[in-house]
């Protein structure tokens, strides 16, 4: 339930959006977007879910204190309106997240960061890491939203699946896939 100020303030206020879990150190990790504008971390012991999932009682995560862990930077068009929903996958001892950025234009890319603590931000790209070059994901409407949204990443073998919408503005959002090597 949205509580925190950058839960509730926001291009979306009153909304959060669970887009993102990885267990780690008996912790289960749930990333996800904040009012459509930032990335927020929330966790909760793995025996404290287990047992609250026997009993049917309620569960409650906890919200990282540090929240927001990611938030636009003015200075990058392509993230300068929102950083939201983001995926997390834990690979060769870090957490690496990818976020669904928004430019002013309302087109969405996806932002990188890398993590050691699940938490604090060691490395953010300058840069976005997927763009749209599709028909089905590139902007149909001038000032429409459009472009890449909401990843999901798994990995199978050697490769990292991305899972996420696609969307051009006019035709219904689509799933997509792209896949990069792990």
């Amino acid at each position: 339930t949205p509580e925190e100020y950058y839960e509730r303030i926001g291009l979306v206020p009153n909304v959060i959006f669970p887009s993102g879990a990885l267990a780690r150190d008996n912790l289960i990790h749930l990333y996800y977007g904040a009012a459509d504008t930032t990335c927020c971390l929330a966790y909760i012991h793995l025996r404290k879910l287990l047992e609250k999932l026997k009993g049917r009682g309620a569960v409650k995560l906890v919200r990282a204190k540090e929240n927001p862990i990611i938030t636009p930077i003015s200075e990058h068009p392509w993230e300068s309106k929102a950083t939201f929903n983001p995926a997390a996958i834990y690979l060769k001892g870090k957490i690496h997240i990818v976020y669904r950025a928004m430019s002013e234009d309302n087109t969405s890319v996806f932002g990188y960061a890398v993590s050691k603590d699940g938490i604090h931000i060691d490395y953010r790209s300058p840069n976005p890491i997927y763009l749209p070059r599709e028909s089905f994901e590139e902007k149909g409407e001038p000032g429409g939203n459009s472009g890449c949204e909401d990843p999901r990443l798994t990995k199978i073998g050697e490769r990292i699946y991305v899972l996420y919408t696609a969307f051009n503005g006019r035709s219904v959002p689509q799933v997509a896939l792209t896949w990069i090597l792990a």
